[in-house]
Parts: C-alpha cells; sequence; structure tokens
C-alpha cells in the first residue's frame, strides 16, 4: 500500500463495527500512518491493530500518539519491527499503558 494508500485507510473509517484491521507490512511510513487518524470514527469498536513491519521509525512516535491513542477500544496493537529506537519504544510504551500486546 505504501504511504500513498491514504484514501484506501480513510474509506475503511467507513466500515462500522470493525474490531480487527491487519494493516502489517505495507511500507506506512510516517506519512502514511497519518492517515490512521481518520479511524478515529471507529470509536470502540476497533480492538485489534496490526501494524508490525511498516517501517515507521522514531519519527512516527507523534504519528502513533496522534492515529492509535484516540482508539479507546484497542487491546492488542502489534507494532514489531517499524525501527522506534530503545527510546521511541519506551515513549509508546507509556503512551499506550493498556495495550495487552504491543512489540
Amino acid at each position: 500500500m505504501g504511504p500513498e494508500g491514504g484514501a484506501a485507510l480513510r474509506c475503511l473509517a467507513c466500515y462500522t463495527g470493525l474490531s480487527s484491521l491487519n494493516l502489517a507490512n505495507n511500507a506506512l511510513g510516517s506519512p502514511g500512518l497519518a492517515n490512521l487518524t481518520s479511524l478515529g470514527s471507529l470509536g470502540g469498536s476497533l480492538t485489534t491493530l496490526h501494524l508490525w513491519c511498516n517501517s515507521i521509525g522514531s519519527a512516527g512516535v507523534a504519528g502513533v500518539e496522534a492515529a492509535i491513542v484516540p482508539l479507546k477500544g484497542l487491546r492488542v496493537v502489534t507494532l514489531g519491527d517499524n525501527s522506534f529506537g530503545a527510546d521511541g519504544e519506551r515513549r509508546v510504551r507509556e503512551m499506550l499503558p493498556g495495550i495487552r500486546e504491543l512489540f
């Protein structure tokens, strides 16, 4: 999909009751992560979000906060292999304290 897949990501927000979303291995990067903010319209229905291996990088930690923190229903978020670095991983863990599975 890559970062240019923003329109497709915004369309996902139209689905009500979506509980699980697997966007792993899509090369979203931090620009593509910004498009996930549209998922906030799903409210609490989204409980599982897989984003591992998307080249988000340490610059994308702020994007995680903007796109993922508002999704209050999340219990599982997989963010491994995104090159956050040790400090980035620590910051992500701090902003998502209620997540059972994170990296």
